[in-house]
């Protein structure tokens, strides 16, 4: 009998964590997703903070072990990531404010001097659609059940493949504020400046995810990311409903010194 596996690649909106194997989030949409669909692997390498050259590496890495009959999700990363570091995937969103705390000076001098002198928009949508091109052509030789689901840019790129997909995660996470000043308790007090969500979404968000996923890829739908989420939820004045919320591995707590990515 063939082990069925889902493939789960990208940047935080995939990334899937715990520190206790009593607490696992099992509702996270990829894990819950994979269990749906009758998989009886879970292989989830999506990281924090990675750019889309990376997770092509990654895919490319692991493309030789995902066969026909099992299940690949890719989550595209912003189109302004870049991994320039080598050992140092997870520093590709370079644009954050507190950048100097991860790389060493030298790094931090080459790298604003790069994104000066070096970087532009075209280049970087270019590289986004060599990713996507690339994908699209393991997907077609390899015969892989394949999706993209956009992190966050998608108007104008060729994300839809195997699959039709609408909209991103980024504009589900950010329409789940009922204002920018929610937006901002949530993340300098609640998450203390880092997200306490799953994936960047609350849990009733996940199972939706979910749904419209395994339906996708039982009846061929269209993934629709802009219609049917719950939306303008987060608000201050909903602690109790939060905390239900939220993830049960707290990275600001833990720091990620024991984290592990749950498996089946």
């Amino acid at each position: 009998m063939n082990k069925r596996k889902i493939w789960i690649f990208g940047d935080s909106y995939g990334t899937h964590l715990a520190n206790d194997k009593l607490k696992i989030t099992p509702w996270y949409w990829a894990y819950s997703l994979g269990k749906r669909l009758g998989c009886t692997e879970y292989k989830n390498f999506s990281q924090w903070g990675v750019g889309n050259d990376f997770i092509h590496y990654v895919i490319d890495l692991h493309s030789e072990e995902i066969s026909p009959e099992d299940y690949v999700v890719v989550v595209s990363s912003s189109v302004s990531r870049e991994w320039l570091i080598k050992d140092e995937p997870t520093v590709s969103n370079y644009f954050v404010n507190d950048l100097h705390r991860f790389v060493s000076k030298d790094q931090y001098n080459a790298i604003i001097s790069y994104v000066k002198h070096l970087q532009f928009q075209k280049k970087t949508e270019l590289n986004f659609k060599k990713m996507l091109g690339s994908i699209h052509y393991m997907t077609d030789k390899f015969n892989w059940n394949s999706i993209i689901i956009p992190g966050f840019e998608h108007n104008g790129f060729p994300v839809s493949h195997k699959y039709s997909v609408n909209g991103s995660l980024f504009d589900v996470c950010y329409n789940e504020f009922k204002t920018t000043k929610d937006q901002e308790w949530f993340y300098n007090h609640f998450s203390k400046h880092i997200d306490r969500r799953a994936g960047h979404l609350i849990k009733n968000n996940h199972k939706i995810l979910e749904d419209k996923l395994y339906n996708t890829f039982t009846n061929n739908a269209v993934l629709d990311l802009t219609t049917d989420f719950e939306e303008k939820i987060i608000s201050k004045n909903n602690l109790d409903f939060l905390e239900n919320q939220m993830s049960e591995y707290n990275m600001s707590v833990d720091g990620g010194v024991t984290a592990f990515i749950p498996t089946y």
